[in-house]
């Protein structure tokens, strides 16, 4: 409890020097078109995710090495990014290299490559649905899971990073994620639970100064970049290691926001990789003038929802598949009635 205490004191202090440090360099945020803020705000305050995640690997046995390296590279080429401008290509070989990184954390932690330790064989059934390898099939499917692997976690990354422009939509989000994690972790025994006590401590300090009207700080590529990355960690983690393929879902209302814009976008014939105002919860907080918090709070209450009834149907049992489908098709339902209604009526 005390040690608790220190850390969360630390990291406090330091997210307070970090702001200092930031407004007199100058690393500030500044509105434009596609903005969906109109004063200017401190940028990179999700650095603190960053310091969260070092503390605990220094203080805590040097756990998780290549993950940590990949988390390193990909935070440290993101906060440059926030403090100037990073090529892209420079940005995505990073990314790429911190996801195949993270790839060989995960064959370490459940076995190469990714073999079903621990899963029972009613399981495996679950893993096939992905395309994810069974025993019998483990190395003429291996190459080809990581080359399927790859872009959907560098997509998944880019989408979140996507997903951070309102206040507090990043820091519910990611609290109700890892929060749900957190609560799994305690009888799956997945990873180290003082990672995941680090992170929400980080993320509470944090959201002391993003959950506002007028935001203290903004997350930055560093704080959206990087806890996406330790998302992706913790969600195939769980799916790998109980063989449960449901628990996408733990990740599915940013997913089907991100994705369902990537498709309008491309439909509509625009450049997916321009900064655009397209998303859902920008139309709620732009066009529909909802305040940012409102927004980002129903976010946060739908995805927590979602986790409710996934964790119970399949703790109980009690038709998975079919929940996770008709979840699946409520939210998109939802998603597109929302977007049709918004732009009825402001065009």
């Amino acid at each position: 409890m005390i040690n608790s205490l220190i850390i969360f004191l630390s990291l406090f202090f330091l997210m307070i020097g970090y702001l200092k440090v930031a407004n007199h360099f100058n690393i500030i945020d500044k509105p434009n078109e596609r903005s969906s803020h109109t004063k200017v705000t401190i940028r990179g305050g999700g650095i603190i995710f960053v310091v969260a995640v070092i503390l605990w690997w220094l203080m805590h046995g040097f756990q998780l090495p290549w993950f940590f390296t990949g988390f390193l590279l990909i935070s440290v080429v993101s906060f440059i990014d926030d403090l100037g401008h990073v090529p892209n290509r420079v940005r995505i070989v990073a990314q790429f290299l911190a996801v195949v990184l993270l790839l060989l954390e995960l064959n370490s932690l459940v076995g190469a490559p990714f073999s079903m330790v621990g899963v029972s064989t009613d399981h495996l059934s679950y893993i096939s649905l992905v395309g994810a390898p069974t025993n019998q099939s483990l190395n003429n499917s291996y190459l080809l899971w990581l080359l399927l692997s790859l872009p959907v976690i560098l997509g998944f990354i880019n989408a979140y990073n996507f997903m951070d422009g309102i206040n507090g939509i990043t820091v519910v989000n990611s609290l109700v994620t890892i929060g749900t994690i957190a609560y799994l972790n305690h009888t799956l025994t997945l990873i180290d639970p003082e990672l995941l006590s680090y992170t929400m401590m980080a993320l509470l300090i944090f959201g002391f100064f993003n959950f506002r009207r007028r935001a203290a700080c903004f997350a930055g590529d560093v704080g959206a970049v990087s806890m996406a990355f330790l998302i992706t960690l913790l969600v195939l983690l769980l799916i790998i290691k109980t063989g449960n393929f449901y628990y996408l879902a733990l990740v599915f209302v940013y997913g089907i926001d991100s994705v369902g814009t990537i498709i309008e976008r491309l439909i509509k014939r625009e450049n997916i990789f321009e900064a655009h105002r397209s998303h859902l919860y920008q139309l709620m907080a732009n066009q529909s003038s909802i305040p940012h918090l409102i927004v980002s709070s129903i976010y946060g209450m739908v995805q927590l929802a979602v986790n409710v009834l996934i964790i119970i149907s399949i703790r109980q049992d009690v038709a998975p598949l079919v929940i996770f489908s008709l979840i699946f098709l409520v939210l998109v339902g939802i998603f597109a009635y929302a977007k049709l209604k918004l732009y009825r009526v402001f065009g």
